[in-house]
């Protein structure tokens, strides 16, 4: 009674190395687990750090307002452009319908953050428009 029978180490050195096999199998499925989600993280890193760089460069943004509304196409409009902490808004009472196309292609082309888009119809020529676009 005080002696330990082998057979019963034996089978509790085999049962012991079954439960650290499947546990260290169940590690690896894990582990596998964890390295594809942070390759798809990684992924999605990238995406949203390269629309960081393109929606969220104050320079670039303000440059390219700039140059849109230099063509001579919007020179005879009167667009008033506002330029606050993280945003710039585009006001117009009256443009016409050629000026509202050429500076909604523009607009909608370019990489902008539009948050505020209204563009309300004065007559069959005219249109009212407010643009808000943020960095």
């Amino acid at each position: 009674m005080n002696r330990i029978n082998p057979l019963h180490i034996i089978i509790l050195s085999i049962v012991f190395f079954v439960f650290l096999t499947f546990k260290l199998n169940h590690a690896k499925d894990e582990l596998n687990e964890v390295k594809k989600s942070l390759q798809t993280t990684s992924k999605l890193a990238v995406k949203v750090d390269s629309f960081k760089k393109s929606y969220n460069d104050k320079n670039k943004i303000i440059k390219e307002i700039n140059s849109i509304l230099r063509h001579h196409i919007l020179k005879s409009t009167s667009i008033k452009k506002e330029i606050k902490n993280s945003k710039i808004t585009l006001t117009s009472d009256s443009i016409n319908k050629s000026a509202l196309n050429y500076l909604m292609g523009k607009l909608l082309n370019k990489s902008f953050n539009i948050t505020k888009l209204s563009i309300k119809k004065v007559n069959d020529v005219k249109a009212n428009l407010k643009v808000e676009i943020k960095w």
